[in-house]
């Protein structure tokens, strides 16, 4: 049986997985661009550096949701991997 407080948790976190794999922005940034400008080019590179670095973190950030979520549906959530101690509120970011 879930806890109030964990039912709250995962509707924050299903929230938040909505939000960024509904993102569709930064894909577009990733594309490819030519410049016949040399500086424009490299900057253009640089730019797409970053939005792959944002996509990466994205998708990092979807994987923990997604383990958090997993662990609230085993109800192992709040249970340390580790020691198998319980977690407590102010330690799972409540």
């Amino acid at each position: 049986m879930l806890t109030t407080e964990t039912q709250q948790f995962a509707r924050v976190l299903t929230d938040k997985l909505a939000e960024l794999t509904n993102q569709r922005q930064g894909r577009d940034r990733i594309a490819v661009e030519t410049s016949p400008d040399e500086v424009e080019e490299c900057l253009l590179a640089a730019e797409r550096d970053i939005a792959l670095m944002d996509l990466g973190r994205k998708a990092s950030t979807c994987r923990e949701i997604q383990a958090a979520l997993k662990s609230v549906r085993d109800e192992s959530f709040g249970i340390c991997t580790r020691c198998e101690r319980e977690i407590g509120q102010s330690e799972v970011g409540g």
